[in-house]
C-alpha cells in the first residue's frame, strides 16, 4: 500500500501524493521548466506566483519540504502549485537534500528569518513546509522531476 499524506486533497491522486511525499521539490510550469534546462539552474524567479514571497525576496528559490507536515489552516496549501487543467502541466523537480545541504533553510530556519526580517504583514512564507534554497539551484542537485499532467503524472528524464 503506498504511503499517504495527511492533509492532502482528495482530489489528488494517492500514488502521486505518495511519490511527493517525504522529498524536497520545487514546483515550477512548463515555460520556467523549459528555461531551467536551458540555464542548468533554477533561478530566483524576476516573475513568480507569489511577488510578495519571502523566498524571492531574500533572494532564494522556494521549496516545499514533504518531508514536513502539513500545518493547517492547510490556506496556502502546496496542492496550490498542481494546475488541475490536464492541458497545463506542472513540473515538480526532487531536490537531492545532501548535495543542496549547505544553501538549504529548512522550514524552521527559514520561518525563523522571516519573523526577524518581515518589514509586512503581506510578505507570504509556506510556514512549516516551505524551504528556500540560497541562490540559484543547480540542476545537478536535482534528482528528477515529476510532470503532472492531472490526473496523469509520470517521472521524466533531465535533457
Amino acid at each position: 500500500m503506498r504511503e499517504s499524506r495527511a492533509g492532502a486533497p482528495t482530489w489528488l491522486d494517492a500514488n502521486l501524493v505518495s511519490e511527493l511525499n517525504g522529498h524536497l521539490w520545487h514546483a515550477t510550469n512548463e515555460k520556467a521548466f523549459e528555461q531551467i534546462v536551458q540555464d542548468g539552474f533554477v533561478r530566483v524567479p524576476a516573475q513568480a506566483k507569489y511577488a510578495n514571497g519571502f523566498c524571492r525576496g531574500i533572494g532564494a528559490v522556494s521549496l516545499f519540504d514533504l518531508g514536513c507536515l502539513d500545518p493547517p489552516p492547510y490556506n496556502s496549501h502546496w496542492s496550490q502549485w498542481i494546475s488541475d487543467d490536464p492541458q497545463v502541466a506542472s513540473y515538480w523537480l526532487e531536490v537531492d537534500r545532501e548535495l543542496a545541504r549547505a544553501s538549504i533553510l529548512d522550514p524552521k530556519k527559514l520561518l525563523d528569518r522571516w519573523k526577524v526580517e518581515q518589514r509586512s504583514d503581506a510578505i507570504r512564507i509556506m510556514a512549516g513546509i516551505e524551504s528556500a534554497h540560497i541562490g540559484p539551484l543547480p540542476l545537478s542537485n536535482v534528482r528528477r522531476v515529476v510532470r503532472i499532467n492531472h490526473p496523469k503524472w509520470t517521472v521524466i528524464s533531465l535533457p
